[in-house]
């Protein structure tokens, strides 16, 4: 494999998360970590 680019940096990445799969890590009491990490599309689902 040969990478094109002149110079390797990061280029970010994303995640995306279903609502039910959201909903499931609000209930294991993981919800305020994910609004920390979410950013500006991060959305609570009310349990």
């Amino acid at each position: 494999m040969y990478e094109q680019a002149g110079v390797l940096s990061e280029v970010g990445a994303g995640l995306t998360l279903a609502s039910n799969g959201t909903v499931i890590l609000q209930h294991l009491g993981l919800g305020t970590v994910l609004d920390d990490l979410g950013g500006y599309n991060a959305v609570t689902v009310p349990v």
